[in-house]
């Protein structure tokens, strides 16, 4: 995505937890991106000696590290960072499936100005606990 253009959808990866890795995550977002209008920014809270995931200089990819700050702090700042019409939270055990992009998207531009929520799925188990969590 060229920086001329705002984009749609800001997707905002927050890493707090220094034993949780985003690159599930990440490479599931990218390899989905097959459009310029999504942007992926990546607030990373983990100490400072732990280093920053492989694809943290992907052109496509805004990283900022911002260690000890707690959850809420961290999506602040990612809020700041943001620049879409449209913002969505992840976390690095929330792997997106490969067409949520579209789907949210999609959900973005029929239904404007509504809160979008969905399950999440920890550790590939599911159960009522996962998805009454986010709704």
């Amino acid at each position: 995505m060229t920086d001329s253009r705002t984009p749609i959808l800001s997707i905002i990866l927050i890493i707090r937890n220094p034993d949780e890795s985003p690159e599930g995550v990440l490479g599931a977002l990218l390899r989905q991106r097959s459009r310029d209008d999504v942007e992926i920014i990546v607030i990373d809270g983990r100490p400072d000696d732990v280093a920053p995931p492989p694809h943290a200089s992907a052109p496509v990819l805004k990283y900022t590290r911002s260690p000890g700050k707690n959850m809420p702090r961290l999506k602040a700042i990612g809020l700041d960072l943001a620049r879409g019409d449209t913002v969505a939270f992840l976390e690095p055990k929330g792997i997106p499936e490969a067409d949520w992009i579209e789907a949210v998207l999609s959900a973005a531009e029929s239904r404007p100005n509504a809160a979008i929520g969905g399950s999440v799925i920890f550790a590939g188990r599911e159960t009522a606990l996962d998805r009454a969590a986010f709704l």
